[in-house]
């Protein structure tokens, strides 16, 4: 009897476990096994935000990676791509890799001096940039058709689409003079050359110099080669 009572028990503890086997299985083991390697359809998270993306994805059992960031038209932080892309079955728990925008990329100011107002026109276009006006002004220094000046400053970074002005030379005015060099000359040769030029003398000052003759010229203002107009006077500095 016994002998029986132990079996028994022995038996009744083996029962007892599997009993216990069974339930653990069927209650943790074996859903967490069917969660594992069911299938389920990624969702569409392209052209939303970056968190609203990784929200969604974590409801439908999936983990949302930002994998890299491209220069985009959408705003900063919008998923551009996705992998896998939606409608496609993969297994719970998946991470989706997503692509997300950084921006616009921005444009570096070229130097639009010197060149004309068609070619800076081009350019203006090509670099996605917004020509609000174009100036027009006379230029002792640009001939006439030709870029003078630009509001935005040379290698500055804008996003697309930003307003620049430029102003177009319309060339030397009538009446303008070229400014002769009258350095190192004679204060009467000086004043023939002035003559010559369309232009007049003006104020004559005299500084000491022992080592140049008498009335030579040793300054001028407006210096040579500037453009003046007929009415503007050349003033001198002289040897005596």
């Amino acid at each position: 009897m016994r002998k029986f009572l132990e079996l028994f028990t022995v038996v009744l503890f083996f029962v007892l476990i599997g009993v216990l086997s069974f339930f653990i299985t069927d209650k943790f083991a074996l859903p967490e096994y069917v969660r594992q390697n069911e299938t389920v359809i990624v969702p569409e998270v392209e052209k939303l935000t970056f968190e609203e993306a990784d929200s969604l994805l974590q409801t439908t059992g999936f983990k949302g990676i930002k994998a890299e960031e491209r220069f985009s038209v959408l705003d900063t932080g919008i998923v551009l791509h996705q992998v896998p892309k939606a409608g496609t079955k993969t297994k719970s728990g998946r991470r989706i890799y997503l692509t997300v925008s950084s921006g616009m990329k921005p444009v570096e100011i070229p130097n639009l001096k010197g060149i004309s107002e068609r070619d800076a026109q081009i350019r203006i276009k090509s670099l996605n940039l917004n020509l609000k006006e174009i100036k027009r002004d006379y230029s002792t220094i640009f001939p006439n058709g030709v870029v003078s000046g630009q509001t935005l400053k040379v290698g500055m970074k804008v996003l697309p689409q930003t307003e620049i002005e430029i102003t177009v030379s319309l060339g030397t005015p009538e009446g303008q003079f070229i400014v002769p060099n009258l350095i190192s000359l004679p204060l009467n040769t000086a004043e023939t050359r002035i003559a010559k030029a369309g232009l007049k003398l003006g104020r004559v000052s005299k500084i000491h110099d022992n080592e140049i003759l008498p009335n030579t010229v040793v300054n001028q203002s407006p210096t040579a080669d500037s453009k003046v107009l007929s009415t503007t006077r050349i003033n001198l500095v002289v040897s005596k």
